[in-house]
């Protein structure tokens, strides 16, 4: 037992000086490793991986003397590196793993793994190894062979008992006194010098083999107290380790006892917070709330006045042809709207307006361009749509003060504008930023004396017609007049002119734009359904597109069959 701890130790010690190079390299601490072990993981490095779970298992066998855990990382290294392709690792952990089960008294797997390492690293010739492996198995296997004799002679000596040691030595003297006997009727027979000489030998041998007796008692007996010391000590660490496990158990659980009632008291403080925080958002929540309402209740008759201005100066309504008007805003007032009208020569006009921004600002701007159409349409009796247009800028620019440099915004509106003598069926228009779509059968194979530049054909049945890329307002990069386009309709084409809110809303399975493309493709589409089904069908397929998304823009479509 003596021979088998002084072992323990010394591969301990040699544990320990590993352990103190790897704390001079700073690589030890289990903080360190984990964040290699991290690493390497992340940056795919099996090498450095199965490295850190050898650097792991040393940790938890010498540091925190937990061998079970250790052993665990060493396998883990070792599957890993099932196909050895790492010859110097797989090495290491078998040296390491025989070293820790040395430490749990399993030589036979011990001396497996040891033998296994000195395979591999001759295999793969790797000397320093082979050397330091060598003289180490060595080593053990001696101590291993006085640990078995120690182990032979201590089994030898708890089989003793007193009683046998008495009966022994009574056994041996008995013996001793018959070959006394029997050496006195020998000496009779021989002469008195022989006698005397034979006497003195036999004095001598007596003597030796007392004092060799003596000895082996002795070292018996010294077995035998080493034994008990051995047993003692043994019996001595147990109840220590007991005491300091009984006493670990209590300061645990005072600190537990100690986080415990901490966590409780922050639990219980937080309660109080939240529920005071609870309260406070709930009181601004009501004045939220109450400010909302208030702001929604001003915007209700702010919609109410803005449909009562676009009402009160759209007189004539039985002169516009069977149409549709789908008007969506995003909030409740709109910066999206649709004006017409009656001319002093009997024409029908209408304008679909986007102005700038949408909800107040955009009502506002809303209001700013029914006041210039009036005036322009109906006071100065101006009916030309490009020359109306013309009109419309310098007014834009007049009343939102473009013309001076620090006025200069880039606030306006864009706008698509009809004009339809009943009489001729013929359609005059003008676009700012916003064309018109025309959809008849076979509209494409006609022939139009309009410039190519201004049309644009979609498949067989739509046409667009393009508006000039310039704002109702300042905007310096297009100074041009606004041109009328005049086109020759037929009975049963259907005019269709909008806002850009639809094409722009964000939305469908992949949260993309509708687009231009996609929306002539429904117009031409249903074409064909009634014009009073038409709003409910294009206000259908805006809220299915949108789905959860929010609605981006204010949206104003108008459709009108001549």
């Amino acid at each position: 037992m003596i021979i088998l701890r002084n072992f323990k130790i010394i591969l301990l010690l040699y544990l320990l000086i590993i352990s103190f190079s790897f704390n001079v390299k700073g690589q030890n601490t289990l903080s360190k490793l984990n964040s290699q072990l991290k690493e390497a993981k992340s940056s795919n490095n099996s090498k450095l991986e199965i490295e850190t779970y050898i650097e792991l298992g040393d940790y938890y066998v010498i540091e925190e003397e937990n061998i079970n855990k250790g052993q665990r990382f060493y396998r883990r290294s070792s599957r890993q590196n099932s196909d050895n392709k790492y010859a110097d690792l797989a090495v290491l952990f078998n040296r390491q793993y025989a070293r820790s089960l040395v430490l749990q008294n399993n030589y036979d797997k011990a001396i497996e793994h040891y033998e296994e390492a000195l395979k591999l690293a001759k295999e793969n010739k790797l000397k320093n190894y082979v050397k330091n492996l060598n003289q180490e198995i060595d080593q053990f296997k001696i101590r291993l062979a006085k640990i078995k004799k120690a182990k032979v002679e201590l089994d030898e000596l708890k089989s003793l008992k007193d009683d046998e040691a008495i009966a022994l030595l009574e056994e041996k003297n008995e013996k001793e006194a018959q070959e006394t006997e029997q050496f006195f009727s020998e000496l009779n027979k021989l002469s008195k010098e022989n006698q005397l000489q034979q006497i003195k030998l036999r004095f001598t041998e007596n003597e030796l083999d007392k004092k060799e007796l003596k000895i082996q008692l002795l070292d018996q007996y010294n077995k035998v107290k080493t034994t008990e010391i051995n047993l003692k000590n043994v019996e001595l660490e147990k109840k220590q380790a007991e005491a300091d496990r009984h006493q670990n158990i209590i300061v645990f659980f005072i600190i537990g006892s100690l986080l415990l009632l901490t966590i409780i008291v922050i639990i219980i403080i937080n309660y109080y917070k939240q529920k005071k925080l609870n309260q406070l958002l709930f009181e601004k929540s009501e004045i939220i709330k109450q400010k909302n309402e208030e702001m929604t209740d001003s915007l209700n008759y702010a919609q109410r006045i803005q449909e009562a201005i676009l009402i009160g100066n759209t007189t004539h309504h039985s002169s516009l042809p069977e149409h549709f008007v789908f008007n969506q805003p995003k909030h409740i007032v709109s910066g999206d709207f649709f004006w017409k009208n009656k001319t002093h020569d009997n024409k029908i006009i209408w304008a679909v307006v986007d102005c700038t921004g949408h909800g107040v600002p955009g009502a506002f701007m809303s209001i700013i361009g029914v006041r210039l159409l009036n005036k322009i349409v109906m006071e100065r009796k101006i009916t030309e749509p490009g020359e109306i247009l013309d009109e419309m800028k310098k007014g834009i620019i007049h009343s939102l003060n473009q013309e001076k440099a620090k006025g200069r915004t880039q606030d306006g509106m864009d706008m698509a504008l009809c004009v339809w003598d009943p009489e001729t069926n013929i359609l005059e228009y003008a676009g700012a930023n916003n064309s018109i779509y025309i959809l008849r059968k076979n509209i494409n194979s006609a022939v139009f004396s309009i410039k190519a530049s201004k049309i644009k054909p979609f498949e067989n049945d739509l046409l667009e017609i393009k508006a000039n890329r310039s704002p109702i307002g300042f905007y310096p990069y297009y100074d041009k007049p606004f041109e009328t386009i005049k086109i020759q309709l037929e009975k049963g084409d259907i005019i269709y002119a909008l806002s850009d809110g639809f094409q722009d809303q964000f939305g469908g399975s992949k949260n993309k734009k509708y687009t231009t493309r996609r929306m002539k493709s429904f117009m031409a589409d249903n074409a064909t359904q009634s014009i009073e089904l038409q709003m409910d069908i294009f206000k259908k397929e805006l809220n299915n597109w949108k789905g959860g998304f929010e609605q981006l823009d204010d949206v104003c479509i108008v459709g009108v069959r001549v």
